[in-house]
């Protein structure tokens, strides 16, 4: 068997194509995220301001994170965890 194959979240737009949403995050001020990998965005508010999504935690187990995005030019605040009830190994 060969490594397994993990999904990263991601958005397109039209001007720039695929962007890999954790690094949009990065590169917006969030902290917080060495060692994760964001799998999947599962809500956006409706204002866009607020993301929730499903990814594995440092450690390798999945779980969910909520990104907080304030005015522009503000820092990013992620909050991980919480956000699913249960825990499932990879």
């Amino acid at each position: 068997e060969g490594p397994a194959m993990i999904a990263e979240a991601f958005y397109w737009t039209e001007m720039l194509g695929m962007v890999n949403l954790k690094d949009h995050l990065v590169s917006l001020g969030a902290t917080g995220l060495d060692g994760w990998t964001l799998e999947s965005a599962r809500g956006v508010s409706a204002d866009g301001l607020t993301i929730t999504g499903i990814g594995f935690n440092p450690q390798g187990l999945k779980e969910g994170w909520v990104a907080h995005i304030p005015a522009p030019s503000s820092c990013v605040v992620l909050a991980i965890g919480g956000v699913v009830a249960s825990r499932r190994r990879r």
